[in-house]
């Protein structure tokens, strides 16, 4: 079972790399506002000839819709480092009490694209180093893919590889997909640009973005010209441009407007999303969950007299354990401010197939929570705003975690060694306090 739990993670995760390159590309092949705006360029007088007084106002929304559209596509990174604490057990205070360990923390994120579609690949090791060996490591290795239907619909998958020793957990690996559904509120509209472009991509009025885009498609493709209800009669005396003008210069292409109407909603959506002061989603899925576990026991040793010896801690590997899952995925992202966010991203992993519940009759569900807060040092668009400080608080609940079984204390006991029944520790709660730097596109 193990091997083909494993076949079907990664020919599953090759699937998603490969829809996610595949998006990628198509990404590269279509940037419609960069590609009108380059097509406008040599027309530049007859442009203005025919949006009047209107010209200036149109530019900077078109240039403003451009350098959202390279966001969009931009490739972006960042690495950040800190001071963590770690601290695993029941926190109830009885008992042997918690295991705390304070170390250094780094992370990395990868990320393309933002509206409709994104892909993140994030990777935090917390790690220490004693005598050349990582102990008590914690490691994450996650890749996401996000696609927008629509301003409230869209859909996700994700692959993750998931390590942590103060859970006994070896190697943990998921990989699921879902629907999610979301809401942006409150735009607090910091950046004056974004606000007036959207506004006037928004404007219905004879005024607004796409009435003047009408116009400028009238000059050089009349017999096409798609005047919304809205705008009322184009202004008339204008003359068509043919395809000889400005020299050998093509004029722009049909399909470039056609282009830029489509690419315009999702342009406007992205502009709000940046904006909004609260964003909430919750996404509904399934996945498939590999676990491997090694866990550290207590052994005796069988004396031939019947009497026991106490035997050295040892790490005894369990069984793999292959789950399916459904996953209840809500994200609240607050900004406050156009420097600071706070994130909030728990995730509730309820079992689907046996064994839906632990040896004690408790439902062997889990849970990890994610709150982040950032605080970027310097104003948009300055060096010192690729700098921030940030706040993590990471939390782990697993209700069915690996034991020592009966069956593996009956196998040690013919070889006249006797097991501890351990139970590995539940719950795992990190503290970052660290620093962030945006190495941008």
């Amino acid at each position: 079972m193990r091997i083909a739990a494993l076949t079907r993670i990664v020919l599953l995760g090759s699937a998603l790399c490969h829809g996610v390159t595949g998006t990628a590309r198509a990404q590269d092949s279509a940037q419609p506002t960069f590609a009108f705006r380059e097509q406008l360029t040599p027309f530049t007088d007859q442009v203005r000839q025919a949006l009047g007084s209107d010209h200036a106002r149109f530019t900077a929304t078109l240039d403003e819709l451009v350098d959202q559209e390279a966001d969009q596509r931009a490739l972006r990174a960042e690495v950040s480092f800190g001071f963590s604490a770690n601290e695993a057990g029941d926190f109830s205070g009885v008992g042997p009490g918690n295991d705390t360990l304070f170390r250094l923390a780094t992370s990395a994120e990868l990320g393309r694209g933002t509206y409709p579609s994104a892909f993140r690949l994030t990777a935090d090791v917390n790690a220490q180093m004693r005598n050349n060996v990582f102990e008590q490591n914690v490691t994450r290795l996650r890749a996401s893919y996000d696609y927008q239907q629509n301003d409230r619909i869209g859909y996700f998958g994700f692959v993750q590889r998931y390590t942590d020793n103060f859970m006994s957990i070896e190697s943990r690996y998921e990989i699921g997909a879902g629907v999610s559904f979301g809401i942006d509120l409150w735009p607090r509209w910091s950046d004056e640009p974004a606000r007036a472009a959207l506004a006037h991509v928004e404007s219905a009025g004879v005024e607004g973005f796409r009435c003047l885009v009408s116009r400028v498609e009238t000059i050089f493709h009349p017999n096409r010209s798609r005047t919304p209800n809205s705008c009322g009669p184009l202004p008339s005396g204008r003359s068509p441009v043919g395809s000889s003008s400005a020299g050998a210069t093509p004029r722009p292409t049909a399909t470039s407007f056609d282009n830029l109407y489509a690419a315009l909603p999702d342009l406007g959506q992205a502009l709000r999303a940046q904006q909004a002061i609260v964003s909430m989603k919750v996404g509904l899925g399934v996945f498939s969950e590999f676990e491997n576990a090694v866990i550290k026991t207590g052994a005796s040793a069988i004396q031939p007299s019947g009497s026991l010896q106490e035997l050295a801690e040892r790490s005894v590997q369990l069984p793999g354990r292959h789950r399916y899952r459904f996953l209840i995925w809500p994200t609240i992202r607050v900004a406050p401010l156009s420097s600071v966010s706070i994130s909030f991203i728990p995730s509730f992993k309820l079992p689907i197939s046996n064994p839906r519940k632990y040896f004690d009759g408790e439902l062997a569900y889990r849970m990890d929570w994610f709150v982040r807060i950032d605080w970027r040092l310097g104003e948009e668009g300055t060096s010192a705003d690729r700098i921030k400080l940030l706040v993590k608080f990471d939390y782990y609940k697993n209700m069915g975690p690996p034991l020592i079984t009966d069956d593996l204390i009956a196998v040690a006991a013919r070889e006249n060694v006797v097991y501890a029944r351990t139970v590995a520790t539940k719950k795992h709660r990190v503290v970052l306090l660290g620093v962030g730097i945006d190495l941008g596109s």
